[in-house]
C-alpha cells in the first residue's frame, strides 16, 4: 500500500504531555504512537498553548522533559502555608531550645570553680617592718562557683618544656607546708572563699624560680588534680644571668 504524502499535523494539547513521558524504548512499529507518526510521517508539532500539569512552556518541555515536572514539585515543596499554629509551632521550638542551652550553661558552672592568680615577684608592706617580707611568689585563690571547696595543699613544680608533651611528670616537686603570711594564722586547710598562700623563695634549693620552668599548684578538696599556674619567666633576670 503506497504511503500517504506527509503533512503537518498538530498533536493534541491532552496528548502532548504523555508523549513526552513515553519512553524512547516504547517507540515501536507495535506501538499505536508509532502509528500514528512514523506510518504517516507526520512531524511532531507541539502545541504553544501551556500545558497545565507541566507548568513550564513547550519549549522547555521539549528540551528537558523531567524538568517541568520537578521544578513544580519544588516549588509545591517550598511553599509553606504560614498559618498562626505553625508560627506558635516556631515560637515553642525557639523558646525550648533557649531553656536547654541555658539549663546546660548552668551545668557546666555549677559546683566549685577557682579562679587563681599568681604574683611573681609579691612583697609585703604593713604598720609593722618586722612583719614585711620580700622575695616572695604570692599566690590568690577565689571561688566563683556555687558550691563550696577546701584548700588542702599548695605546692611547687618543676616541669619538662611544653614540646615534652608525653612527658606528664614534674621534674621536682616542692611542698609549702605553711604558706600563710607572717604572723598570720595557719591557713590550710581552709574554706575557699577568697585565699592568700605565699611561697618564699629560697635560693640554696631553688636559683632561679622564674626561668619559666616552675608553676604553682593549689589542691582543693573537690578535685584531684591540682590547679596548675605557670610562673612566669622573667626576661631581664635572664638577660643578667647571661
Amino acid at each position: 500500500m503506497q504511503r500517504q504524502k506527509a503533512t503537518q499535523h498538530q498533536v493534541p494539547m491532552h496528548l502532548t504531555w504523555w508523549v513526552f513521558r513515553l519512553p524512547s524504548r516504547h517507540w515501536t512499529k507495535q506501538s499505536p504512537m508509532s502509528a500514528l507518526f512514523i506510518e504517516r510521517k507526520a512531524p511532531l508539532r507541539l502545541s504553544t498553548q501551556r500545558c497545565p500539569r507541566a507548568g513550564p512552556s513547550a519549549a522547555t518541555t521539549e528540551s528537558n522533559p523531567n524538568s517541568a515536572s520537578k521544578g513544580a514539585r519544588r516549588t509545591d515543596a517550598l511553599m509553606v502555608d504560614w498559618k498562626p499554629e505553625v508560627w506558635i509551632s516556631v515560637y515553642a521550638a525557639c523558646v525550648s531550645t533557649s531553656a536547654l542551652l541555658i539549663q546546660f550553661r548552668n551545668w557546666l558552672t555549677s559546683g566549685p570553680r577557682i579562679r587563681c592568680t599568681v604574683i611573681p615577684d609579691g612583697v609585703i608592706i604593713g604598720g609593722n617592718p618586722a612583719h614585711d617580707e620580700r622575695d616572695l611568689v604570692i599566690v590568690n585563690a577565689t571561688n566563683v562557683g556555687s558550691a563550696d571547696t577546701t584548700v588542702t595543699n599548695l605546692c611547687l613544680e618543676r616541669r619538662w618544656p611544653f614540646y615534652y608533651f608525653w612527658r606528664r611528670r614534674p621534674l621536682a616537686s616542692y611542698i609549702i607546708p605553711n604558706p600563710q603570711l607572717k604572723e598570720y594564722p595557719p591557713n590550710v586547710p581552709h574554706l575557699l572563699e577568697h585565699w592568700t598562700g605565699a611561697i618564699r623563695k629560697r635560693q640554696d634549693y631553688i636559683k632561679n624560680i622564674r626561668d619559666g620552668e616552675y608553676y604553682v599548684c593549689l589542691y582543693v578538696s573537690t578535685r584531684v588534680r591540682p590547679y596548675r599556674i605557670k610562673i612566669k619567666p622573667s626576661f631581664a633576670q635572664a638577660d643578667a644571668d647571661s
